[in-house]
């Protein structure tokens, strides 16, 4: 052993107390940490929505040509242009999900590319875009898809 004949310190000498603490704790795996989350995201970050209750279509404003993001992991389903509309994609998710973006220019996904929750779809070709969610064909209310509080007062 190479530090065998390290002689150690009598025990008359007195080593200062340490002059901090080490506390160990128990953290998450680096694969929990950067795991795709199960909750939502808002595709774009705005306090302004408005919701159609009989298409379940949200509005969400914000500036023109802020950038779109997949609210859920998933894979891009559709993509196509309408002169009025804009460009529009579908994001289909593993749980039966599927998300449909109106409203976009300068898309960045194509069809069957796969997206993680946060990647950017494209940018917004006004101050808003429409978004409709549905789960196994049928809609589903954005403000309990993205835990959105509506404003009654």
């Amino acid at each position: 052993l190479p530090f065998s004949n390290v002689p150690l310190p009598p025990s008359s000498i007195s080593l200062p107390p340490p002059s901090f603490f080490v506390q160990l704790v128990q953290l998450p795996s680096i694969l929990t940490v950067f795991a795709p989350s199960d909750n939502p995201i808002r595709p774009v970050q705005s306090d302004s929505v408005i919701v159609d209750n009989d298409s379940m279509v949200a509005k969400i404003y914000a500036g023109e040509g802020t950038p779109v993001l997949s609210a859920l992991d998933g894979t891009v389903k559709t993509v196509s242009f309408d002169e009025g509309l804009g460009g529009s994609l579908t994001v289909f998710s593993s749980d039966d999900i599927e998300i449909t973006y109106y409203g976009l220019r300068d898309i960045c996904v194509e069809r069957g590319q796969p997206v993680v929750q946060r990647s950017i779809l494209g940018n917004m070709q006004r101050d808003y875009i429409c978004v409709k969610i549905t789960k196994a064909g049928r809609p589903i209310d954005p403000f309990d898809f993205f835990g959105i509080k509506a404003n009654l007062g």
